[in-house]
């Protein structure tokens, strides 16, 4: 039996109250699992702690066979587990290319190398269905929807193994939400593995395999 891309045990977290406790979650490589819940259910709680965005207060991550406890987003995005969620990262001071490759600046001789920045920027923007916007874009010209899909195309920029995604479809139309299924779906069939959190139970029965 394939091991688990990513197994969670005993997962408590806690503020004023306790919000997680003894959460156990196992997913496979090349699967969809989908998270649905209320408002307040720990959902976002629980993507903060793999993102490195929260310390846990006990529990144990195993990644890859290999123990994972990320101290920061940094170490996650290392370590291949990226997150798009519906709060945006994006800047919006910077162009569509350099939020692109925020977490990675191609350089060379310690300067920012525009030439691998396009080349970079462009090929992400194809894979979201985004190839009809320039890379020397202003961030800030996009609408809302295609701004959360830069979010996605920046999320799977780097060597991920894990994609969070957290209610990715509250700002797309229906003809981009149907993009992003289907780019979820061809990056599956490649060893992704996901974890979806929506409120849009349609969309989770479309994409989820759990």
């Amino acid at each position: 039996m394939e091991a688990p891309r990513l197994s969670i045990s005993g997962l408590c977290k806690a503020y004023s109250a306790p919000v997680l406790e003894h959460v156990n979650l196992h997913i496979a490589p090349g699967e969809v699992h989908a998270i649905v819940g209320e408002n307040g259910a720990g959902k976002t709680t629980l993507v903060n702690t793999l993102a490195g965005l929260a310390p846990k207060d006990a529990g144990q991550f195993i990644l890859d066979n290999q123990a994972y406890d990320p101290s920061n987003p940094r170490d996650a995005f290392n370590a291949g587990v990226s997150c798009a969620t519906q709060e945006l990262s994006i800047i919006g001071t910077l162009s569509v290319g350099e939020n692109l490759a925020l977490r990675h600046l191609p350089r060379k001789n310690c300067v920012i190398s525009t030439r691998k920045l396009e080349h970079q920027a462009r090929r992400l923007l194809q894979l979201v269905g985004l190839d009809n916007i320039s890379p020397d874009s202003p961030i800030q010209s996009l609408s809302l929807g295609e701004r959360q899909l830069v979010e996605l195309a920046k999320a799977l920029g780097d060597d991920c193994r894990l994609l969070i995604l957290d209610e990715p479809t509250a700002a797309l139309a229906s003809p981009q939400a149907n993009r992003l299924h289907h780019i979820i779906a061809a990056r599956v069939k490649l060893g992704l593995s996901v974890i979806y959190i929506s409120h849009r139970l349609n969309d989770v029965l479309a994409v989820a395999d759990m």
